[in-house]
């Protein structure tokens, strides 16, 4: 049943970083190890573990099964082991880290899932959704709302959102799976077709929250201990030239205490496409692709950490740049490590 893929309302351990170093002493940037494999179509996977502080970047060796194999894939870390799900070649795999090894597993997503999908870890188990519209050259025969539950052996089907939330990511809210934004497409599917609608997940099924003050794609969602959310990164789509978005450099966030949306900060530099992390007080923000020409962004594609207070607050107005890669690549797979794995 999906009951039991829900913590109880504002679980701590459903907030805090799903790892098996949650528990250390210590999750200050100097003494985080941030593992970083940034995959894309036909060339080698790069996997790098990268100190928080930007102290230090360590190659590390992993093995995959064929070159591309993390590509566009989601991820999220089931009773404490890194899972990744679908990805362009294969749209329905779920693949787990053992060692220094990607082994793929026979339980099978129900649905297609890449770039524009979402997964979520809560509770010892991930939450997979948002199926593919166009699946290679042809229309699904889905609407962009489809959830599965996976529980680190078998995957269960599940309540399906209400609207669409293609690029609309996960994340969570009050204890609960929430997603915001993305789009739908028309009724001859020639284009997309945004929205600005919140929703939240519970043991009876999606229901809406406060819209999003402006339409969003591509963002990244990280829940806060107080039951808070951010909504961070992205692409800002202007409902007047919606064919033209906008890098989102704004740090959003959906208040606990009165369910509303406010600015809580700012990017040094907005990049759609990228993964987020919270360890701890510190959120990293991953690159990530961008929407422009390449010869935009000569100075690179910064590697960028939030600083909480009380566990909410933004330290700085500003995230910090502790790295900075200098070619893109989409939607890299995170996951909090130690400086010893695979080296």
């Amino acid at each position: 049943m999906f009951q039991t893929l829900l913590s109880p309302l504002n679980s701590a351990e459903c907030l805090k970083s799903c790892s098996p170093t949650e528990n250390a002493a210590s999750t200050s940037p100097a003494d985080t190890a941030l593992l970083i494999f940034r995959a894309d179509r036909d060339i080698s996977t790069t996997t790098q573990i990268l100190a928080g502080d930007g102290s230090s970047m360590t190659s590390t060796n992993f093995n995959f099964p064929y070159e591309g194999y993390l590509w566009a894939a989601k991820f999220a870390v089931v009773k404490d082991v890194l899972h990744i799900f679908g990805g362009y070649d294969d749209r329905q795999k779920i693949a787990k880290l053992e060692g220094c090894n990607f082994v793929e597993l026979s339980a099978r997503l129900n649905f297609p899932l890449d770039t524009f999908g979402a997964a979520l870890a809560i509770h010892n188990k991930a939450l997979v959704c948002f199926d593919l519209i166009w699946y290679e050259t042809e229309r699904t025969e889905t609407k962009g709302t489809l959830c599965d539950s996976f529980d680190g052996t078998a995957v269960a089907s599940t309540f399906s959102t209400a609207y669409p939330h293609i690029g609309g990511s996960l994340g969570i809210y009050k204890g609960q799976p929430t997603t915001v934004s993305g789009n739908s497409e028309d009724s001859e599917h020639s284009h997309h077709v945004y929205h600005q609608k919140v929703e939240t997940l519970s043991t009876t099924g999606w229901t809406s929250l406060a819209d999003l003050p402006r339409y969003s794609r591509f963002h990244n969602l990280v829940g806060l201990e107080t039951g808070s959310m951010f909504l961070i990164g992205g692409l800002q789509v202007p409902e007047s030239v919606p064919e033209s978005p906008l890098e989102n450099t704004v740090v959003w966030i959906l208040h606990e205490w009165n369910g509303k949306w406010a600015t809580a900060g700012n990017l040094k530099k907005a990049i759609p496409f990228s993964s987020s992390i919270r360890i701890g007080d510190h959120i990293y923000v991953v690159p990530g692709a961008s929407s422009s020409e390449i010869d935009t962004y000569e100075d690179g594609f910064p590697v960028q950490r939030i600083d909480l207070e009380e566990g909410y607050i933004i330290a700085s107005t500003t995230s910090t740049v502790i790295e900075t890669y200098q070619e893109p690549i989409g939607m890299p797979v995170l996951y909090h490590a130690t400086f010893d794995i695979c080296v």
